[in-house]
């Protein structure tokens, strides 16, 4: 695998399983596996030491995330919309996770609150 990718989109290709060869995407820091049909993501991926973002929104079969990967110093960020229903272990490991600007993404805001923070950031 290269070395050097850093990002990974692989969004929409009816996937039901990741290889967990994609563990040796060294130096890689976004995943994007969003609307798939994936079970479970490899525990092998908790050897991804630089990964800053994880997207797996819209994958209605995915019932747990191994609590090694959300316990990640690096990851920051972890979209999780539309997903099973079990997928709650996540909160388990909230006040583990070492990183606080850590964020769990379970539902879309509404547009407008959505609005007002752009707003607000100007």
């Amino acid at each position: 695998m290269s070395a050097n990718l850093q990002r990974l989109n692989l969004d929409c290709n009816k996937l039901t399983t990741l290889p967990p060869q994609l563990a040796g995407l060294e130096n890689v820091k976004e995943l994007s596996f969003s609307g798939n049909n994936l079970e479970s993501i490899p525990v092998a991926f908790e050897r991804l030491a630089h990964l800053k973002s994880l997207l797996l929104d819209s994958n209605p079969r995915l019932s747990h995330i191994p609590g090694n990967i959300l316990s990640s110093k690096s990851l920051a960020y972890l979209g999780v919309v539309k997903c099973g229903t079990n997928v709650s272990n996540m909160n388990q490991f909230h006040e583990l996770i070492p990183n606080f600007e850590f964020h769990i993404r379970t539902s879309v805001p509404p547009l407008q609150e959505l609005a007002a923070r752009l707003i607000a950031q100007r």
